[in-house]
């Protein structure tokens, strides 16, 4: 998958970014938060091509969200 900015990765447990790191870091520039705030500070600071999520988590979806980290 080609991607124009870093992917983002953003949750509160230490070892989801863990795996995440694990399995992306390879082949993709990163970047990582830890809580709603950092998630949006990072979206601003280095526009993300992709933020993978946790769907159940929340109440918004991605099709409301996605219009603002673009």
């Amino acid at each position: 998958m080609m991607v124009n900015g870093p992917i983002l990765c953003a949750d509160d447990e230490s070892y989801n970014l863990g795996i995440l790191r694990m399995a992306l870091k390879e082949h993709h520039s990163l970047v990582f938060a830890r809580s709603g705030r950092e998630t949006l500070l990072a979206v601003a600071k280095h526009r993300p091509a992709f933020c993978p999520r946790n769907t159940r988590k929340y109440l918004i979806t991605g099709k409301v969200r996605c219009p603002y980290a673009a």
